[in-house]
């Protein structure tokens, strides 16, 4: 017989401080030693390249047979959705039962993708981690766990439990906005210590015969960026030699077609580098003066493509370019909105991209982009989830990636908070609400994301901040120390 008490049985005391479901839960899925329910992932590490995957649909449907105007689309904004539905009705496929993404039925999917993400990725209980199948099937569920903490200085916040695999959508997603709120951080010290006004941010896509031609480790990439590294230097009369403030992402699919190869690069760039003079670094500014001449710095681009793809179609290479003020609390917080959109990991995106699925079948339908749709197994969903996780690549330059060695050049010093003291903590219970509903008031769909904390004693904690105080620290203006 197996010995119950806490200090005999690590389970158990492992479990001990937590709500009564949460035991049931864990308990019922077979362990040996000891619990690693985790409150705040680290850093991740990156999924190993795959090969492309653009799998073709099971079924294609029609394409939809007319366009909408803007009236249109604000008027009907099911239009589509009945569309594909009637589509859906006439296929006749035998034993499917379509269910949308509303609220009620969002649980069903997210479970169904996640089980099969975990057999992809083989997440199995085991003895240096038994409780892996349970976290990675509540993290961010419908209902999961977490704690309130209170604090000395008499602020509560709540945190809730996450998994921190590299293959959650939810945990991939923060992470990556971690590093966001770090980049914004940096930015925005940098800008304050010598005088800039703007941010700048570069999207840049490639010709349709041409853009599925950079996977990741491919010399095509890597050509790729280094041109794109030059036009940014030349755009803001750099020198070759200039470190610029600058950093490149590359997503590997479009916003809308999750299943079709689309790379394209999204770039920021702070307008300042890092110069030798007489061996000497110094920080110099080169902020562009007015706007960017569109037309010529399209000339300058289709020069450097050309150095990779000798013939590109010089009529169809594109960019998107815009500044955020660094003044206006407002442009500040739009740029931040930008840095999490650039970095982002698209798990949100993947599993928010079913119009209609099928647990008999196993079946979704996703946009094909161009009004066209078709219908994937979640198979082949959890592939492809796989792969846009391998062909993230995100690369820093000049002063960005040469941050600590020029701080003090750049007169900015870093700041460690003090450790939070902590006077309690206690579980809570996290209930979240997720999917499309239909707002009546507005007369439109909504995405809904919402998510309550109640105690133990069934009281719902209100006006939550969420997430628990850190001692990251941050970087700061550098304070002149008066003379002696």
């Amino acid at each position: 017989m197996r010995p119950t008490k806490p200090e005999f049985d690590p389970v158990h005391h492992a479990l001990a401080n937590f709500p009564e479901f949460v035991q049931d839960e864990a308990m019922a899925s077979r362990w040996d030693t000891s619990s690693t329910l985790i409150l705040n992932n680290g850093g991740q590490l990156s999924t190993p390249c795959q090969e492309s995957n653009p799998f073709e649909p099971v079924h294609q449907l029609a394409r939809f047979p007319y366009p909408l105007s803007s009236f249109e689309k604000k008027e009907r904004p099911w239009a589509k959705r009945d569309w594909v539905r009637a589509e859906l009705r006439e296929f006749g496929l035998k034993g499917t039962d379509w269910q949308t993404l509303a609220p009620d039925k969002y649980w069903l999917w997210r479970s169904f993708f996640r089980q099969t993400v975990m057999k992809i990725e083989r997440i199995e209980n085991n003895h240096h981690d038994p409780f892996a199948e349970f976290n990675f099937l509540t993290c961010g569920g419908a209902k999961s766990f977490g704690r309130e903490t209170r604090y000395k200085d008499k602020e509560t916040r709540v945190s809730s439990f996450s998994c921190g695999k590299t293959c959650c959508p939810g945990c991939n997603d923060r992470d990556k906005e971690r590093t966001a709120r770090r980049f914004l951080n940096k930015l925005l010290t940098a800008a304050a210590a010598q005088g800039v006004k703007r941010f700048w941010t570069f999207v840049f896509t490639l010709p349709e015969a041409i853009e599925a031609q950079f996977s990741k480790g491919s010399k095509e990439r890597k050509a790729l960026l280094c041109e794109l590294k030059k036009f940014e230097r030349k755009l803001f009369g750099l020198k070759t030699e200039d470190g610029l403030f600058a950093y490149a992402n590359i997503h590997a699919v479009g916003d809308t077609n999750l299943m079709r190869d689309r790379f394209h690069v999204h770039s920021g760039v702070l307008p300042i580098a890092i110069r030798r003079v007489n061996k000497e670094p110094q920080i110099i500014t080169c902020d562009i003066q007015g706007k960017i001449d569109v037309d010529a710095a399209r000339e300058l681009l289709a020069d450097h493509l050309e150095q990779v793809f000798p013939g590109i179609d010089r009529s169809l290479v594109q960019f998107n370019v815009r500044y955020f003020r660094l003044k206006s609390k407002r442009s500040v917080a739009q740029l931040a909105h930008r840095l999490k959109y650039d970095l982002r990991g698209f798990g949100k995106d993947i599993e928010h991209a079913p119009i209609f699925f099928d647990v008999n079948h196993g079946l979704v339908v996703l946009d094909g982009g161009k009004d066209s749709y078709g219908i994937y197994t979640v198979h082949q969903v959890a592939l492809r989830w796989k792969w846009i996780r391998s062909q993230r690549d995100l690369r820093t330059w000049g002063l960005l990636n040469q941050w600590n060695k020029y701080a003090e050049l750049l007169g900015v010093e870093h700041k460690e908070d003090p450790e939070p003291e902590i006077e309690s903590e206690t579980p809570v219970s996290i209930v979240r609400t997720v999917g499309r509903k239909w707002i009546y008031e507005r007369s439109q769909p909504k995405w809904v994301n919402e998510k309550r904390a109640y105690r133990l004693t069934g009281e719902e904690i209100t006006q939550i901040a969420w997430g628990r105080k850190g001692s990251e620290g941050s970087w700061r203006v550098k304070t002149a120390t008066p003379p002696d």
